[in-house]
């Protein structure tokens, strides 16, 4: 029986357990009629001896043992199949889980980076996020400018210009926009479960991918920063330009009252003399106050960290210091938290200015409220009023120079997609609502 090892046993490949189970009652069966079959045709007194009956036994004991040892064999190969199936499918889950974790990750860091028009929030932003994406202990993001000249250097943690240049231990990705270098970003020992490990094919490509989002970021608060330049620089121009044509107005308006007076002092006329002095004192004082809002538009600047509420809030207190009426701020917390476009910034804050100088000049107040907030949970709008206790007025029975400071106002509403609004009449104050779509809300 030992030498029975020695044959090669069949061992069906490729069955299933619907076939395995027919092969398990067929093939016995078959077995037994072939050997009675040969016990009747070949030698029918077989089972007429001892010996006859000890050569069926061994016959059925042979065919047993090797049937046997076939099933389980075809058993054993099916659950080896089955084990290296499922270590496959288990290695297949694992990367899909893997591949997932990183694209969520990916998502969420792309989503945070595009998430702030700051230049220097931004590049903060990036190294930060390519580290945790790969597990990178330290990071050196290298800016170039448009000359391809290094102008920022950014590490992360301080002191990472050191990198480790193994090249199983560092990945280096270029931050590319529209087919401009815009920048390089190294990383530098992966850790993973505490360990320095070298980093993995997957770790450049995902590196790879939020270089790409990282480039569209940087090119983003780029030209943010460049269109705030431009709306600053093009509102400067533009107060100078009033600036210069009021001066013009009231020096001229002074030139010939002067002209005035010096004929009524010829002639000996020193009531109307008196009159034209305190004419021409009017005049400059209007100047006076003119000039100075002129500058204080100035130095009123947004952008950049500077949030719209807070260059609102300091040019409302130097309003107030100058001006001497009561000035109340009320901002809504949700309306701190959202972002409009440089050159809408620039519009609202000079409607705002516009009509707080409306307020000194005509409204005979002594109160003035400046709201800031948003119309309503969700709504796409920043809404911002300014109301006066003062004296009214009819909008539709306006001197020419009131109007004209009025369609100033609405034209520079329209530039920044709003409208405004004006409510008033005469003894119950003045309200001026204007209402300018929001560009983003900033994420922290």
């Amino acid at each position: 029986m030992k030498n029975l090892n020695r044959y090669s046993v069949w061992r069906p490949a490729g069955l299933t357990l619907r076939q395995l189970r027919w092969l398990g009652v067929i093939l016995p069966l078959i077995f037994l009629g072939l050997l009675d079959l040969v016990r009747h045709a070949v030698w029918p007194e077989l089972l007429h001896s001892w010996p006859g009956f000890l050569l069926i036994g061994a016959l059925v004991a042979a065919g047993t043992y090797l049937f046997s040892k076939a099933m389980f064999d075809t058993i054993e190969g099916m659950q080896a199949r089955l084990f290296e199936q499922n270590r496959a499918l288990e290695a297949a889950y694992q990367t899909v889980e893997r591949q997932n974790r990183q694209l969520k990750a990916l998502h969420e860091a792309g989503l945070s980076v595009v998430s702030d028009l700051n230049l220097d929030a931004v590049l903060g932003r990036v190294i930060g996020l390519a580290r945790e994406l790969v597990g990178a202990r330290a990071g050196l993001l290298e800016v170039l400018d448009e000359e391809g000249r290094l102008i920022r250097r950014i590490e992360a943690p301080t002191g990472a210009a050191g990198l480790n240049t193994d090249p199983a231990m560092s990945l280096e990705v270029p931050i590319v926009a529209r087919g401009h270098l815009l920048g390089r970003l190294y990383l530098a020992e992966k850790v993973a479960d505490g360990q320095v490990v070298p980093f993995e094919a997957a770790d450049r490509e995902v590196l790879e991918l939020f270089a790409t989002q990282a480039a569209v970021a940087i090119e983003n608060a780029r030209l943010h920063s460049r269109l705030e330049a431009l709306a600053v620089v093009a509102e400067r121009e533009r107060i100078a330009r009033e600036l210069h044509d009021n001066l013009a107005q009231v020096l001229g308006y002074i030139r010939m009252r002067a002209a005035s007076a010096r004929r009524a002092l010829e002639g000996g006329d020193l009531p109307a003399v008196g009159r034209v002095l305190c004419e021409v004192d009017e005049a400059v004082a209007e100047a006076y106050a003119d000039v100075r809002e002129a500058i204080l538009g100035l130095r009123s600047r947004v952008g950049g960290e500077r949030a719209l509420p807070d260059a609102l809030g300091e040019y409302l207190e130097r309003f107030r210091q100058q001006s001497g009426l009561e000035v109340e701020f009320e901002a809504d917390p949700a309306a701190r938290e959202v972002r409009l476009l440089p050159q809408a910034e620039v519009h609202l804050l000079r409607i705002i200015q516009e009509a707080l100088t409306n307020v000194r000049k005509h409204a005979r107040a002594s109160r003035v409220r400046v709201g800031f907030g948003l119309p309503a949970e969700g709504d796409r709008r920043l809404r911002v009023e300014v109301a006066d206790d003062g004296r009214g007025f009819d909008p539709s029975r306006l001197p020419g120079g009131s109007h004209f400071g009025l369609a100033v106002m609405r034209e520079r509403a329209e530039l920044a997609g709003g409208r405004l609004e004006i409510d008033s009449a005469p003894g119950r104050g003045t309200r001026v609502v204007v209402e300018v779509p929001i560009a983003e809300a900033v994420r922290g």
